[in-house]
């Protein structure tokens, strides 16, 4: 993509922007393809005057004269068409110079243009030389153009007025290889000049814009500089220019051609959002109109700094930065957390900051991230005090695929575990430890199924698991007991009876047998022997 720049030294030196201008190249001659000849051309439903209206069945780009350079080329083919037989293929490659494009001419009094199209671009570029569809030009200057971004895959908008150009996304992600049908509608006026955009029949831009023109005298197709490599398949185009009509308004596209519409956006999305935009300067500009469609009737738009969105029954809230990111991370509106519910509210512990979403929430510190929490592993770590607690802010999404279809996350102070039937519950410090020193859930304690508990003899600590427990006392450690050495140590009394806390795991002594050493003494057991306290 060629920045501002680009445009200011074309202004200084008096060189066009055009690509049929700028280099030399030799106009591309049709080719032969197995057209079907006999196919109407498409009606123009648009006001004004027509520049084309064309479905390449003639086997002939005319009306529109092809313009290409070096190994570019713009032809009439029959590999893909978006009704029966033939499109126009316009084909550049990355080699310096490879120029493909056609245009055609405008009405020279024309106050307004309408240019109308069904697209499959089959192969990008490189990021940075993007693949247009429709652009605007007059005296050599592109003023607007429509095209899909190599490295993000959005379509995007670009504008050229006094202070540069201003680039709109308009719609996420453009997959290669299919057809889209594309409506561009342009009254320019200066720095009151309308645009409405709708693709595959919904609007996706309806906004006055600031450009340097008052009219346009072509409509061009295709690459305008070289280097910008791509295949493009076109078919079915109207050009239209002729007297203004009102200026743009979201909606359905006008008259018969522009495929029955739809995409209005709901006055309460329009109302919800410049509402929650307003309230959140730190957003800045929009930089997209307001695209509907999203999961459960929603809707958004895009700022400079983040993005807005909006469902019925939810309402409308802005996501920026590190927050946003997270949310991005785990789908969006699409995931489990779905739509935000509230915005974001900072002055946590540490400088960090959350914000609360239909199935959890995110929170972020300085230095650690933003992660989402949600489910069974959320409610445990408000059980221990979200962030205020021991285990302080996740430093990590919630990971699954454990045994027995375990899930677990992160934290600064420790983890929390899920399991089916078991629930959610936290393990950190010497306990946790000591897990991980039998093995953590595939061991033989298996999962957490309590807190843990404090308030013991001596200071200590307790933490009960599938298959047994840890005990922790301070100066002695944390330690496992399960199985017959457990029930013995039961039988007198726990910590609280003669043996005390155990001072080790349990360990082999030969001959089938196993032993645990205590404060006071020590369990030995084996199948045959049972236990013997010491």
């Amino acid at each position: 993509m060629r920045r501002l720049f680009r445009l200011f030294l074309a202004i200084a030196l008096g060189i066009p922007l055009a690509g049929s201008i700028a280099f030399d190249g030799v106009p591309a001659v049709a080719a032969p393809a197995a057209c079907a000849s006999g196919t109407p051309a498409p009606a123009d439903p648009y006001p004004g005057t027509t520049a084309a209206a064309t479905n390449f069945e003639s086997g002939t780009l005319s009306p529109f004269v092809p313009f290409t350079a070096v190994t570019g080329t713009v032809s009439v083919s029959s590999d893909f068409a978006h009704s029966p037989g033939c499109s126009a293929y316009l084909h550049a490659t990355q080699d310096n110079g490879s120029i493909a494009n056609m245009s055609v001419g405008l009405a020279s009094g024309m106050k307004e243009a309408y240019a109308d199209g069904w697209f499959n671009i089959t192969k990008q570029g490189v990021a940075g030389n993007n693949v247009p569809y429709f652009r605007f030009f007059f005296s050599g200057i592109r003023y607007a153009d429509v095209f899909r971004d190599n490295a993000t895959h959005e379509l995007v908008l670009r504008t050229t007025g006094p202070q540069g150009f201003v680039y709109s996304t308009l719609v996420p992600t453009v997959a290669l290889g299919t057809w889209h049908h594309l409506v561009v509608h342009v009254v320019p006026k200066g720095a009151a000049t309308g645009v409405q955009i709708w693709w595959d029949d919904k609007s996706v831009f309806a906004q006055t814009v600031n450009i340097s023109a008052t009219r346009f005298d072509k409509v061009q197709l295709g690459a305008e500089h070289d280097e910008q490599m791509g295949d493009i398949y076109v078919d079915d185009v109207i050009v239209n220019s002729g007297s203004e009509t009102p200026g743009p308004v979201p909606g359905a596209l006008p008259g018969a051609g522009g495929g029955g519409g739809g995409g209005t956006v709901p006055p309460a999305a329009t109302t919800a959002i410049k509402a929650a935009a307003a309230a959140q300067p730190a957003l800045g500009s929009s930089t997209s109109a307001i695209i509907c469609g999203l999961v459960k009737d929603g809707c958004y738009q895009r700022f400079q700094a983040g993005a807005v969105h909006y469902a019925p029954g939810v309402g409308a809230f802005a996501t920026w930065g590190g927050i946003r990111t997270a949310w991005r991370a785990v789908g969006t509106e699409n995931g489990k957390l779905g739509y935000p519910t509230g915005k974001e509210v900072c002055g946590l512990v540490k400088g960090g900051c959350y914000q609360r979403f239909q199935g959890g929430t995110i929170h972020y510190a300085p230095g650690v991230g933003a992660f989402p929490t949600w489910g069974g592993i959320r409610t445990a770590w408000r059980a221990v005090g979200t962030e205020n607690g021991k285990l302080g802010y996740p430093v990590g999404k919630e990971i699954c695929g454990l045994r027995d279809g375990g899930c677990y996350q992160g934290f600064q102070g420790g983890t929390i575990h899920y399991a089916p039937g078991v629930g959610a519950f936290a393990t950190w410090g010497g306990i946790r430890t000591a897990w991980g020193a039998v093995g953590y859930e595939h061991g033989k304690l298996g999962y957490p199924v309590g807190k843990e508990n404090c308030g013991l003899r001596n200071g200590g600590c307790y933490q009960r698991f599938q298959g047994g427990t840890i005990h922790y006392a301070p100066g002695v450690g944390a330690f496992a007991t399960w199985g017959g050495i457990r029930t013995a140590w039961g039988a007198q009394g726990y910590e609280n009876g003669r043996l005390g806390y155990p001072t080790s795991n349990e360990f082999p002594i030969g001959g089938g047998s196993v032993a645990q050493n205590y404060q006071g003494g020590r369990i030995t057991w084996s199948a045959a022997a049972g236990t013997k306290i010491t």
